[in-house]
């Protein structure tokens, strides 16, 4: 049940951010299509039934400080130190909630403020979060072992081990093993035709980057989907991708935009011939599904099938051709 609320808290998250980063006209049913995609993903309905700390506080803080990021990176002025502080004490839960992936959104938001032609206010931004919340966690942190006689060291030994279990030894072949031992089951709960279509909206992005030389809002949601998704690459637990997660309601929120306002520029006489191979497409994939798939891909998923395989390299480099080609995505899309 806690769970359960946490996932359907993360979901208006994931409506606010659409709305956030989606342009009129297609701002409130692509916010609506963010969601979709967001709860009826194999790996958000099971995270929201295993009470762990990726599926419940984590994803929904860091979608919380993200939206607030959003909302006030072009503050100036006195309320900037209130924003700032605002950010600082969010970060400083989400740190008491995970020590790691909280730390990767400052990369994000010095890369993105970067390429946005403000470095020294990505920076500024970086900085004063990382340095402030850290130390608000560190203080508070500091009080409650005081208090509860834990050990202090715990969570940061814990945490060192953790960063240094997916290297390994640092050889490559071993890494390249772990790697494609682990990928599948990622690639099972996400979905590998999600997974293209999040690779075509990252294309799609890229060639818009390319002809304007400046980033939207709705990039630095793409930047925290990709590092999370890149950071946990050969991290799971059990089978199970559970730390992959927090990537979720970014993914959503960039394939919504991407296929909304794709959609919104087409010309009228396309969309119903759009909806109808759309429409043949679900229903082409959920008979596939069912016939070739059934449960086998449950938990410890088998190997891919070469013709599986192939299908989806195809998918795939249509997505990355068509993004980088057209100048609107809309076909690509």
């Amino acid at each position: 049940g806690v769970g359960v609320v946490i996932m359907a808290l993360t979901a208006l998250g994931v409506y606010a951010l659409a709305r956030q980063t989606i342009p009129t006209p297609a701002r409130d049913w692509g916010a609506l299509l963010a969601v979709v995609i967001f709860l009826a993903s194999p790996l958000v309905i099971q995270s929201a039934l295993v009470l762990d700390i990726d599926g419940t506080v984590l994803t929904l803080l860091v979608v919380l400080w993200a939206l607030a990021y959003l909302r006030l990176e072009d503050t100036h002025g006195r309320r900037l130190v209130a924003a700032l502080a605002l950010l600082s004490g969010l970060f400083a839960v989400a740190l008491w909630a995970k020590l790691t992936t909280p730390f990767f959104l400052l990369g994000v938001v010095l890369v993105y403020q970067t390429l946005r032609g403000q470095p020294l206010r990505g920076l500024a931004h970086a900085s004063a979060v990382g340095v402030f919340g850290g130390l608000l966690f560190w203080g508070t942190w500091d009080l409650a072992c005081r208090q509860l006689g834990m050990p202090f060291e715990m969570p940061f030994q814990v945490t060192w081990l953790e960063l240094h279990d997916p290297v390994g030894s640092g050889h490559s072949a071993e890494l390249a093993e772990r790697v494609e031992s682990q990928a599948l089951p990622i690639l099972a709960w996400v979905s590998p035709y999600l997974v293209a279509v999040y690779v075509g909206a990252g294309v799609a992005r890229l060639a818009a980057l390319a002809r304007r030389r400046r980033l939207e809002p709705v990039d630095f949601l793409l930047g925290v989907g990709t590092v999370i998704a890149l950071v946990y690459f050969v991290k799971l637990a059990a089978g199970f991708p559970k730390y992959h997660i927090a990537m979720m309601p970014f993914w959503a929120v960039v394939l919504a935009h991407w296929l909304t306002v794709s959609w919104a520029r087409l010309p009228r006489p396309a969309v119903p011939v759009l909806l109808v191979l759309t429409g043949e497409a679900v229903i082409g994939a959920a008979w596939y599904a069912r016939t070739f798939i059934a449960d086998s891909w449950m938990l410890f998923p088998q190997a891919l099938e070469t013709l599986e395989a192939l299908g989806i390299a195809l998918l795939l480099g249509f997505f990355l051709v068509q993004g980088a080609l057209f100048r609107t995505p809309a076909f690509a899309a």
